[in-house]
């Protein structure tokens, strides 16, 4: 995928950077991914701005949604996200 994009010299060093099974190695991989590859894959936005990322991006291709965040997050974050895209889907 990363070839598809112009980035198939990263795609290269992250597979041999993968089979080194190093602790370095996958601290050095992260290194490799610039902003521009991250918002290639990514919805990145503030809070409020992720349902309209995602309808822009997205609306009209699919119609299930799911968000991974690695991290803890105040328990309301995701209701008002949710609330808007559904909103938006309803006929």
């Amino acid at each position: 995928m990363l070839e598809l994009h112009g980035w198939g010299d990263v795609a290269d060093e992250l597979t041999r950077l993968s089979k080194e099974n190093r602790p370095e190695s996958w601290a050095a991989m992260s290194g490799l991914i610039s902003d521009e590859i991250l918002e290639t894959f990514a919805i990145v936005a503030e809070p409020a701005g992720v349902a309209a990322e995602v309808r822009a991006r997205y609306g009209g291709l699919v119609d299930r949604y799911s968000f991974y965040a690695p991290y803890d997050a105040e328990p309301g974050l995701w209701g008002p996200i949710v609330a808007e895209l559904r909103e938006a889907s309803s006929p």
